[in-house]
């Protein structure tokens, strides 16, 4: 679902492509496609159309929300055709809410034109050839074209962020390959169907102009709670006009806020199905059980599906269909896990067509915070600490930090002094460069991972966070209510008090790999071993041939260092190097080749009802070990952790990394003795035991720690 593939032929050069060949080998996508065709354009996909006597052709992929403007997609395609004669392509675009791809023929002024949606949900990447154009929803169909560049772009590729990177202000919209690009949201690329000559401009903006309020927010007197409301509001529209094609709604539920509050509303509308995956994190984090206790709690079905991720990561086998399926060198785990989940869930329910997903929240509410800056003592020191960063990464995009002086002077310098330097605007509202940032960022990694997950099992992903509307909304928000509204998602949080319990509202962000289960290192290590090149070679080729950009002899003495002095971000950079190389042999691929799915569903497993015996036993089966055997090891500080005494106050501390992470309490003497008592030898029993200390008084503290890598239980 929304996969298409398009050529349109400039001057006077006709297509001489095989479209068979591209449905033979892509046939979940193509077998069933609508395939348009005249002198200049030749269309294949799951596509509609609409022609006016006047000889423009109006085509679209994608979908339209509003009032049964899913339902009746053709006939709202039509009415957008007579809005387009009546007010151009690009005005009649802005009035849309929807995920889209346009391609407008118009035969008067041999022009074509293509455009995306306002927020670039429905992605275009595109080539502009000699005498053709290519354009398509994937960028593995545009490799299958003979004439479509193959190389990977490595200047551009490696400018661009790794994903732990959450604020970059540099919109680099190439797309890995040489001459292949993404086209920006909310833009038109118009093409001279003569000359071949092509250019592109933005049809909406929503940061300036024709807001009312984004230049006056002086006069802008609403309050806090009047800004939740009215955000809550747009969010419940969103959500229905996303669940009006069948009489049961369908979400992925995480345990999180966002999918959360997604599935309640929903529940609220209409019969719901949620969905869920079950992986040692989520038992360990005990998600697995508040997924299942939420939808008993609001009524709505929740089915969830066993990924044994653990086990299957060091796979190099996969590891490749992995890169190659994700068409990105960054190979996110989401991209795997929900693949796995659409196709769980279109083996069991064929029928489904669609999903919504909590994407777009932590990008648009603030909810990146906890991976800018730690907690402070109040929210309103969080929040100061927060704007403070994000206004430090922009003056980092647009002052060199080697010219000393300069960067020194950052914290103090006026913006259009900055603005002299850099040649570019600087955002005069924080927030707002943390919004576009991290949009674009999005566009590169969950967006594009969700996408191509949903489209591999013919689904639709709907983004009701992603809704076009809330960024006008949230620019014209007054920036004296920011620090109540967006640190850790309050403009969310507590308005979603009317729909979820407290165990949703005040549940800690899991983190993605925990404590004792992170296994990274080992999972690097045996990727990419130094003593077993294979991936390496078939990456970037034979050790002894020199490669144009990377130096593999030192590109070895790196994985030998990692070997020796792990670095987490290094080993990102140094695989992002190596699935880079993997990536140029995409074009060699089929969908047979890179799919992985029939073999992984062998060890899945379907849940529909969490109990202790169940619970129990997936505990076993993910190789969680058991609280009895893990209390019988020994315990120590993890590496960079300790206990830190502040004098003279007295006060005693977490130290991790050199970071006073926790404060211990006078009021828990228990978790205090315990501490003090780590030798580094003894196990967790043997301490609880010589300080008569009962285990159920440490619990919570003691299992926060392993989560946190403060503690081992080696």
């Amino acid at each position: 679902m929304h996969s298409f593939f398009g050529i349109i032929s400039t001057r006077g050069n006709a297509n001489e492509f095989n479209f068979d060949r591209l449905k033979a080998k892509f046939p979940t996508p193509f077998n069933h496609a609508t395939v348009f065709q005249n002198k200049v354009l030749h269309l294949m996909g799951d596509l509609r159309q609409s022609l006016m006597p006047n000889g423009s052709a109006l085509y679209c992929c994608g979908e339209f929300y509003g009032a049964n403007a899913i339902l009746d997609a053709q006939k709202q395609l039509e009415l957008l055709h007579q809005r387009v004669a009546l007010l151009g392509l690009n005005a009649a675009a802005a009035e849309l809410n929807g995920r889209f791809m346009l391609c407008y023929l118009d035969a008067s002024r041999q022009k074509a034109q293509v455009l995306t949606d306002q927020i670039g949900i429905q992605q275009v990447f595109y080539h502009a050839g000699q005498g053709f154009f290519l354009f398509a929803s994937e960028i593995k169909f545009l490799l299958q074209h003979p004439r479509c560049p193959k190389t990977i772009d490595w200047k551009n590729a490696l400018r661009r962020s790794i994903p732990f990177e959450v604020l970059d202000g540099e919109k680099n919209y190439h797309a890995w390959f040489k001459d292949i690009f993404l086209l920006e949201e909310a833009t038109e690329l118009s093409i001279d169907l003569n000359t071949g000559d092509s250019n592109k401009r933005a049809y909406w903006n929503p940061y300036e102009g024709g807001h009312e309020g984004l230049t006056h927010q002086n006069g802008d007197e609403r309050r806090t709670q009047q800004v939740m409301d009215e955000y809550i509001e747009l969010l419940e529209d969103a959500v229905r006009i996303r669940i009006q094609d069948r009489e049961t709604a369908f979400s992925f539920l995480s345990g999180g806020l966002d999918s959360s509050i997604l599935c309640a509303m929903a529940a609220r509308i209409k019969p719901t199905e949620t969905f869920s995956i079950i992986t040692q994190t989520t038992l360990l984090e005990e998600t697995t059980q508040l997924c299942d206790q939420l939808a008993n709690d609001l009524h709505f079905g929740n089915t969830q599906f066993v990924v044994p991720y653990h086990r299957l990561a060091s796979d190099m086998e996969l590891w490749k269909k992995r890169v190659w399926r994700a068409e990105s060198p960054f190979a996110h785990t989401d991209s795997m896990t929900k693949t796995l989940l659409h196709d769980a869930i279109r083996r069991h329910h064929p029928d489904i067509p669609y999903t919504l997903t909590g994407t777009g929240s932590d990008q648009l509410n603030g909810g990146l915070a906890r991976w800018i800056v730690e907690d402070a003592d109040t929210h309103e020191e969080s929040w100061k600490n927060m704007i403070g960063k994000v206004s430090e990464a922009e003056l980092r995009h647009h002052l060199p930090e080697r010219l000393h002086a300069l960067w020194g002077a950052h914290r103090f310098l006026q913006h259009d002094f900055v603005e002299s330097i850099s040649g570019q605007s600087v955002e005069r509202n924080p927030m707002l460069y943390y919004i576009k940032s991290n949009v674009h960022i999005n566009q590169f990694v969950l967006l594009w991972d969700e996408n191509r997950a949903a489209y591999s099992h013919r689904h639709s992903a709907r983004y009701p966070f992603l809704d076009h509307r809330f960024l006008p909304f949230l620019a014209n928000i007054p920036e004296r209510l920011h620090g109540e509204l967006f640190y850790d998602k309050q403009i969310l949080r507590i308005p979603a008090a009317r729909y979820l319990p407290d165990y949703i509202l005040n549940k800690p962000k899991a983190p993605a790999n925990v404590g004792m289960y992170d296994r990274r290192l080992a999972f690097y290590n045996s990727l990419i071993n130094p003593r077993k090149l294979d991936l390496l070679e078939e990456a970037l080729g034979p050790l002894h041939e020199p490669h144009p950009v990377i130096d593999k002899m030192a590109l070895v003495a790196e994985l030998e260092r990692l070997g020796q002095q792990p670095d987490y971000k290094a080993w990102q950079y140094l695989l992002n190097v190596l699935n880079l190389g993997l990536l140029e042999k995409l074009h060699l691929q089929d969908e047979a080749s890179m799919c992985y799915e029939d073999e992984i569903q062998q060890v899945m497993e379907t849940v529909t009802t969490i109990n202790p015996t169940t619970t129990n036993r997936l505990r076993q089966q993910m190789d969680i070990v058991p609280e009895e055997a893990l209390l019988r090891r020994p315990i120590q500080f993890a590496d960079g952790c300790s206990l830190v005494t502040e004098h003279p106050s007295g006060k005693v501390y977490l130290n991790k990394n050199e970071i006073l992470v926790y404060e211990l309490d006078d009021e828990d003497p228990a978790w205090r003795s315990f501490l003090f008592a780590i030798d580094n030898k003894r196990s967790t029993m043997q301490l609880l035991e010589a300080q008569a200390i009962d285990f159920e008084q440490i619990r919570d503290y003691f299992y926060l720690c392993l989560k946190e890598a403060i503690l081992v239980a080696s």
